[in-house]
């Protein structure tokens, strides 16, 4: 509307109007441009903020960077929301926009955020220290970015925390015990990133946890021996990591799990007879460990599983005529095991098998 009525003004201006016209039509347009003015109601210091973001991630070459540092940020800034007021910024959501930089230290002021998501950008660095005193942040998601250095510690200062995902970066040294404190969490990802060290113990304090992904790091030694307090846990992924101790049987009392990857560690030993009340798991990956017969018995009393992985591995024994009871199996790779005596007939029974794999 405003911009209409600088065209109309000029159009007036152009044509010799009478001055007696032209008077309110320029009072019209000042009281206009004063109002656009007024209705930016975002205090001076998160305004400065979102600069300070647009400018530290060469926001002039982002994938869209539609109306930034023009106007109300809370008027059609690209992924920026507000609160109803338009008092405060709620929520910034820029995924996958071509962000190239650092996250601006000032990011502590949005107090009131609730939601950050940078994923799929080219940030680098180490997240700023402040970070972690946005005590209203629901959802922080900086997964696929170029972060290093260690997580802040003070991890417990995001009291409103649900989902925290900082997957493929470069993060390092070990998992902070302060990680234990983020009570409210329920999804929990730090996979693809250089952690060393055990799993801290006070991970068993995250009761309200439904998925924990910790796959694709440096971690070693055992499975925390309380994790069987997680029991709210749906999907548990430590592959493809160091683990060297038997698995921890605990894991059987997890009664809520249906995905379960301990793959592509170094798990000796047979593996434990935990599965009985595991009534709701339907992915179970033990592959690439250097585990042993005998198979425990309630392993094929899974009738809800549907992918079962136990390749590469040490298994020196028949398949059990048992394994017909896996009436939902759609995957099962027994593959690279020193496996003897003839197949079971009873295998012919799975017939909702795709995929059979008893090779090397």
């Amino acid at each position: 509307f405003l911009s209409l009525v600088m065209v109309i003004f000029s159009f007036s201006f152009g044509a010799h109007t009478m001055r007696a016209q032209t008077r309110p039509l320029l009072g019209l347009l000042t009281l206009l441009l004063a109002c656009q003015l007024c209705l930016c109601l975002l205090p001076q210091d998160e305004i400065t903020v979102l600069e300070e973001l647009y400018d530290l991630t060469n926001g002039d070459k982002w994938t869209d960077n539609s109306n930034w540092k023009s106007g109300d940020p809370c008027a059609g800034w690209f992924g920026v929301q507000c609160n109803k007021d338009s008092t405060s910024v709620i929520s910034i959501t820029l995924t996958k926009n071509n962000l190239v930089g650092v996250m601006p230290p000032s990011i502590s002021k949005l107090v009131s955020l609730q939601t950050l998501i940078l994923s799929y950008n080219s940030l680098g660095s180490e997240p700023p220290p402040g970070i972690v005193d946005l005590s209203n942040l629901v959802t922080l998601d900086l997964s696929n970015n170029l972060l290093s250095g260690v997580i802040p510690a003070k991890l417990g200062n995001l009291k409103s925390i649900n989902k925290l995902d900082l997957s493929r970066n470069s993060f390092k040294s070990s998992i902070p015990p302060a990680i234990g404190d983020i009570i409210t969490i329920t999804d929990l990802n730090l996979s693809y990133n250089s952690f060393s060290g055990a799993i801290p113990d006070e991970i068993a304090k995250l009761s309200n946890l439904v998925s924990l992904d910790l796959s694709h790091n440096g971690l070693d030694g055992s499975v925390s021996l309380n994790i069987d307090a997680l029991q709210r846990l749906v999907r548990l992924d430590l592959s493809h990591n160091l683990f060297d101790k038997s698995i921890n049987p605990m894991i059987g009392n997890i009664v809520t799990l249906e995905y379960l990857d301990l793959s592509n560690n170094r798990f000796t030993s047979t593996i434990p007879d935990m599965f009985k009340q595991l009534g709701s798991l339907q992915y179970l990956d033990l592959g690439f460990n250097s585990l042993s017969a005998p198979f425990p018995d309630t392993l094929w009393t899974l009738k809800s599983l549907s992918q079962l992985y136990l390749n590469n591995n040490m298994f020196d024994q028949k398949i059990p005529a048992e394994v017909s009871n896996l009436g939902s199996l759609l995957i099962l790779d027994i593959s690279s095991n020193p496996l003897n005596d003839k197949i079971p007939d009873e295998i012919g029974k799975l017939v909702n098998l795709v995929k059979l794999d008893l090779s090397n």
